[in-house]
């Protein structure tokens, strides 16, 4: 006897019109369809990969003004020269243990940036801990943990005991008369009292870096390549957690990791 084979939920005509509603809203639950077609999320899954849709994490793009485009196209075009290899890059990162309510999306290949398939990045979120550091071409500089409300005279405090000793020791005052240092445009690092301090020192040459362009700066590449790394399950406490984020940045010792992300800035 012929096999009862149960027609296929999604005709063209249908898949058609999935399609069309996850090109303009991919963050749409599966299971909205599955109720209105009365069948499982799985079948709505596959119906979508036969599309060629795949299920991803979105993109978190900082939003940029007119002004801030042609600020980076600015410093793009007057550093495209330039010589980083003894630039120290600084920043500020944090990190949570808080691994749950990571949003997904169905999109196509190569679509990961369009407009609708990105989350903005409002520089919000629950903080749990808050590090410092420092990279060059040579590799990881010190690592420290901030507290949660740092202010302009315990980040001056931070430059004055922790960045300065800790960069002289990578490279002597003999060798590299001057320091090249990178930060970006927090209000922290632009307080008067740091200002104030970074121009009273001979040895220690800023630039100025455009604003909302943390991108620019290749740390950034190293605490997206550490959260890369992140397996964070097993740590339940503050203590234990920058333990961990000490244990993935040393693993970055002894790499040239580091060079490669600042060479990478003249492409």
């Amino acid at each position: 006897m012929p096999r009862n084979v149960q027609p296929r939920i999604f005709t063209p005509e249908r898949l058609q019109q999935l399609v069309e509603v996850y090109q303009q809203q991919p963050f749409t639950p599966t299971r909205t369809f599955a109720a209105q077609y009365e069948c499982t999320t799985e079948t709505v899954r596959q119906a979508l990969k036969r599309a060629g849709y795949k299920h991803r994490r979105p993109a978190r793009k900082i939003q940029l003004t007119e002004v801030h485009k042609a600020a980076r196209v600015r410093f793009a075009r007057d550093y495209r020269d330039f010589n980083f290899s003894n630039a120290i890059f600084s920043d500020e990162k944090s990190f949570t243990s808080n691994q749950q309510g990571r949003r997904h999306l169905w999109r196509l290949n190569n679509t990961r940036y369009e407009p609708q398939n990105v989350i903005p990045n409002n520089e919000s979120g629950r903080i749990v801990v808050n590090m410092w550091g420092w990279m060059s071409s040579s590799g990881p500089g010190e690592l420290v943990y901030i507290p949660e409300r740092a202010n302009g005279t315990n980040y001056l405090e931070l430059l004055q005991e922790t960045m300065v000793p800790t960069v002289r020791s990578v490279y002597p005052q003999d060798e590299v008369p001057e320091i090249l240092f990178i930060q970006d445009n927090c209000p922290i690092h632009t307080s008067r009292v740091v200002r104030n301090w970074l121009e009273q020192q001979p040895d220690i040459r800023t630039v100025p870096w455009p604003s909302r362009s943390p991108d620019l700066n290749p740390i950034e590449n190293l605490w997206g390549i550490m959260v890369q790394k992140w397996d964070n399950r097993n740590e339940r406490t503050k203590e234990n957690l920058v333990a961990h984020v000490d244990r993935v940045w040393e693993g970055f010792c002894g790499s040239n990791l580091c060079e490669v992300l600042v060479n990478s800035m003249r492409h």
